[in-house]
């Protein structure tokens, strides 16, 4: 009884130290690229003056997003995880920013599409050879490819206004490029399957030709799911 009690003590003794081996060193570790897909929340910042302070000019918004990333293991469980995204967002305009004579609008939004450049480093937690859980961080280049501004009123006189143009424009318009950093965390589940969620504070000014007298940054919430290859 006791040569069994002693060899089921290390027996469980080996097999835990297998598994924080495996938890924080998986010897499976490999290269591989995946594909994501996202639902992206916009969250921009107020626009900041000198004179007049902070003024909320664009609201919250939906938007799309499609890529493909490399996950390339460095030590142990801690990797390096380089992607491109092609997005499709959308923000609100406040109507106070459009003015105060006009007070319906059927329609008043930016339309964004553009790629965004992550360079992600983290860390995985393999619970199981199936489940593993993974916090990351990294910066995120932005390269916007369009931004046009959609504006519509209801009938004034029997006719809507309509009115639309681009904000990537010389006179008071808004820079193209934009490095934000990203924290977030993901679950793999059956070995391929990744959902995931992670959120981008942006770091550079995105009004153009103010000298920074005048400062906006835009931030994003990114809901993702995805698969291993």
């Amino acid at each position: 009884m006791k040569k069994f009690l002693l060899s089921a003590a290390v027996c469980l003794t080996a097999l835990g130290a297998s598994a924080q081996s495996y938890l924080l060193n998986n010897p499976d570790n490999h290269s591989y690229f995946g594909l994501r897909a996202s639902y992206d929340l916009s969250c921009p910042g107020k626009v900041k003056t000198a004179d007049l302070g902070k003024t909320k000019v664009f609201g919250i918004g939906s938007g799309v997003s499609l890529g493909l990333v490399y996950n390339q293991p460095l030590v142990a469980n801690f990797y390096i995880e380089p992607g491109v995204t092609f997005y499709y967002n959308t923000e609100s305009i406040e109507p106070e920013a459009l003015g105060k004579a006009v007070k319906a609008f059927k329609n008043r939004s930016l339309r964004k599409f553009g790629v965004q450049v992550p360079v992600q480093f983290g860390y995985h937690f393999d619970f199981t050879p199936d489940i593993s859980l993974a916090i990351m961080t990294g910066p995120v280049l932005n390269v916007g490819i369009s931004n046009d501004y959609y504006v519509t009123t209801e009938p004034i006189a029997g006719h809507d206004i309509h009115s639309s143009g681009t904000l990537y424009r010389d006179d008071n318009g808004m820079n193209r490029v934009d490095c934000a950093w990203r924290f977030g965390a993901g679950l793999t589940f059956a070995k391929n399957y990744y959902v995931g969620v992670t959120g981008d504070i942006g770091m550079c000014n995105m009004i153009k030709g103010t000298s920074g007298a005048v400062t906006m940054h835009d931030n994003a919430v990114h809901f993702t799911l995805g698969y291993n290859f």
